[in-house]
């Protein structure tokens, strides 16, 4: 159309793993407005809720890098997000709830939920280093 136009990124849109999709499929049934693999420049979010600036990702230990990711956080945190991360765990509805719940109540910015023991999730609070 005259008048219109259609922005295309350049940027290769990242592989969603089976165990994200597991995830977004969880958090879709529980909330509305989630988005996978939302595009906020010039970063890709694995799992959003924009409506109320809500990112949540999925990390295996060995594809991810603390200090990349602090980058990442820090960048979201500057924009207004809150940031949950799972780390090597598909957490039950309960965990999920409670742990969406727990970061949109409090003053954190950062929350990191990750596998203790193979029957166990614990939430654990990412230090800020300031």
């Amino acid at each position: 159309m005259i008048g219109k136009w259609l922005i295309v990124s350049n940027r290769p849109k990242p592989t969603t793993s089976k165990k994200q999709l597991r995830l977004f499929n969880k958090v879709s049934k529980l909330y509305g407005g989630v988005e996978l693999e939302y595009d906020f420049p010039p970063y890709y979010l694995d799992i959003a809720l924009p409506a109320v600036q809500l990112n949540i990702e999925y990390d295996h230990r060995y594809f991810h890098k603390p200090a990349k990711d602090q980058r990442r956080d820090e960048f979201l945190k500057e924009k207004g997000w809150k940031i949950l991360r799972f780390v090597d765990t598909i957490p039950n509805n309960q965990v999920l709830q409670e742990s969406i719940n727990y970061l949109l109540n409090t003053e954190e910015k950062v929350v990191r939920v990750e596998r203790k023991v193979k029957s166990q999730v614990a939430i654990v609070k990412w230090i800020e280093l300031n």
